[in-house]
């Protein structure tokens, strides 16, 4: 029996042997020791890289996205952040809500800048919080850190930074940063888009101040101007109109004299219009002897008159305004009226006038 016993222990060596595997090594598999294992590291942060976006379809003018992957890291930063809302509003606002799974302290950034995209989800206690943006990204909007208070329901309305608009119809991307009782950051990232105004100047009339054109003494009847207008919205910009009056008079002879009003009744419907609407009227009186009608708009449309300006053969001047249409509501009508530089004669010219209309805001539907 003892003989039978060695020759299975051998043949049982010979096998491990076979195996790569050592006496030493057999007799710890045999034991079944559990295997000794290094020390835990310290939590990595988990990076945006690693998790890829999921936008989630949310009321008119926003949309909100948790930055989410597959497994427990979705699981846990959906249970973090819940019920993110945003809500646009027409003066150009932006309201969040959300709520968080603990008591947190939280601040916003805004940006028409996409966040970096190793902007860390979660961000272990005692670990550097990086930036949410790229190096020198402009922030349109944010709020102060430490600014909310500490709660789990969170409620705030931002407005543009200082000498920064939210354009209208523009996507901007937003990074919510709460930092939790332990001392673990968490991350949000959405996005929403503004409101798309369509926007209508009506020019009802003019008004000629001074034609430019030295009336001879009476009984002689006065001379008058031979006045063309130029008319521009937003010029310059992607959605600059133009539109043009030739001659402008009541009839013949084809004359527009000084204190008198023109009824005009023309129209710029400008759609995507930006914030602020800026308007430019341009005036010429033409003074060469073989007037015969404008040649100012063929081929091209001019731009704006810089400045009043007498060149011997006829006098320009411009009128300009600017309109902050955050400042209206929708369907509101806003009259103006838009004055030429003054002009004192000489290089300046006498040409003066007043342009009197006014302009409608309308934002779509909700």
């Amino acid at each position: 029996m003892e003989k039978v016993r060695k020759r299975a222990s051998a043949a049982l060596s010979v096998l491990l042997l076979a195996c790569g595997v050592t006496s030493a090594q057999a007799q710890v598999i045999r034991r079944k020791d559990a295997p000794i294992q290094a020390p835990p590291a310290s939590e990595p942060p988990v990076t945006r890289q690693e998790l890829p976006d999921v936008q989630a379809p949310t009321p008119a003018g926003s949309q909100e996205g948790i930055i989410v992957a597959p497994g427990g890291a979705k699981d846990i930063a959906i249970q973090f952040f819940s019920n993110v809302q945003t809500q646009v509003e027409r003066n150009e606002s932006v309201s969040f809500s959300f709520e968080t799974a603990e008591p947190t302290e939280f601040f916003i950034e805004v940006s028409k800048e996409r966040p970096n995209r190793n902007t860390p989800v979660k961000v272990p206690p005692g670990q550097k919080l990086e930036a949410a943006f790229p190096p020198y990204t402009k922030l349109v909007a944010f709020t102060l850190p430490g600014a909310s208070g500490v709660k789990t329901q969170h409620q705030v309305t931002l407005r543009p930074a200082l000498r920064e608009l939210l354009e209208s119809d523009t996507t901007y991307h937003y990074v919510i940063t709460a930092k939790a009782p332990d001392g673990t950051f968490w991350r949000y990232e959405g996005k929403f888009t503004t409101f798309t105004h369509l926007v209508k100047v009506v020019f009802e009339r003019v008004k000629i101040v001074n034609d430019g054109d030295p009336d001879p003494p009476p009984p002689l009847p006065p001379d008058c101007g031979e006045i063309d207008l130029w008319f521009w919205a937003n010029y310059g910009q992607p959605s600059a109109q133009f539109l043009m009056i030739k001659n402008l008079t009541r009839g013949a002879p084809v004359k527009a004299c000084t204190d008198h009003v023109y009824d005009i009744n023309r129209r710029l419907v400008i759609e995507n219009a930006p914030n602020v609407l800026s308007l430019a009227v341009s005036g010429h009186d033409n003074d060469k002897d073989d007037y015969a009608g404008s040649d100012l708009f063929e081929p091209s449309e001019p731009a704006p008159v810089a400045r009043p300006h007498d060149s011997g053969d006829g006098e320009q001047n411009v009128a300009t305004g600017e309109f902050d249409l955050r400042l209206f509501g929708a369907g509101a009508t806003m009259p103006f009226t838009l004055v030429s530089k003054p002009a004192s004669g000489g290089s300046q010219g006498d040409l003066m006038f007043e342009v009197y209309g006014h302009i409608t805001i309308t934002y779509p539907e909700p």
